[in-house]
């Protein structure tokens, strides 16, 4: 019996030690892993100002529409992002055929995407210095008026503008965190158009059918500048 005593005490303590050794944490022992990406996503306004070629003469734009961007941050800084915005575009330079407007007003459209660094990746306060590439569109109509056609006969006539152009260039964009999850951002993006084009079209509609005539421009070495400010938050 002694010896039957002795082996469940020895067993009992063993246990409690054991138990004791898994319960209690090391001072050494890391913890909970930090995020290895942080992800940001924002919606803003932007107001790209750009100038392409048509026609032999340089054609200044000016916008106004929504913001939204994506950046990507990882733990040593290595970043990546898209961004995209859209709205309302103003020229002084193209004058239409028939138009008693000093002025034209059309909209656009810009997509990049790009690779980088950030400063203080994943804080409440980061910079992001981004090398990006992508595309910039902007398109202008007249309005319809009555035509007498020589084929056609009475139709309805306008024109179209639409200038675009492959963006290089770089966006710096700078956070400042507002509480955990939000903050507001400001950014500015300088881009040159590598490689721009433009599409002149004098259309005839009749009825369903339109009759278009068409005459392009390849361009290149304009630029568009794009500042920004808005909501950004993390996920």
């Amino acid at each position: 019996m002694k010896i039957i005593h002795a082996l469940l005490s020895t067993a009992l303590l063993t246990g409690i030690f054991t138990t004791s050794a898994i319960a209690a944490p090391s001072d050494n022992a890391p913890s909970t892993a930090e995020k290895s990406w942080t992800h940001t996503g924002s919606i803003g306004f932007a107001a790209p100002v750009s100038k392409f070629k048509t026609g032999g003469k340089d054609v200044g734009t000016v916008g106004f529409g929504l913001d939204l961007n994506y950046i990507g941050m990882a733990r040593n800084g290595f970043s990546i992002g898209a961004s995209f915005a859209g709205g309302a575009s103003a020229t002084d330079d193209i004058k239409f055929e028939g138009s008693k407007d000093d002025s034209q007003t059309g909209r656009f459209t810009a997509f990049d995407i790009g690779l980088g660094y950030t400063f203080g990746a994943g804080k409440k306060f980061s910079v992001s210095v981004l090398g990006t590439v992508g595309f910039e569109i902007a398109y202008f109509e007249s309005e319809k008026n009555e035509y007498k056609h020589e084929e056609l006969g009475k139709v309805d006539k306008y024109f179209t503008e639409t200038l675009g152009g492959l963006a290089l260039g770089g966006d710096v964009v700078v956070y400042k965190g507002l509480s955990e999850r939000a903050g507001i951002y400001a950014s500015i993006a300088g881009r040159w158009l590598a490689k721009s084009a433009s599409i002149s079209t004098t259309n005839y509609e009749k009825g369903d059918d339109t009759r278009t005539d068409t005459h392009a421009d390849a361009h290149s070495g304009l630029y568009s500048i794009v500042p920004a400010v808005g909501a950004m938050f993390n996920f």
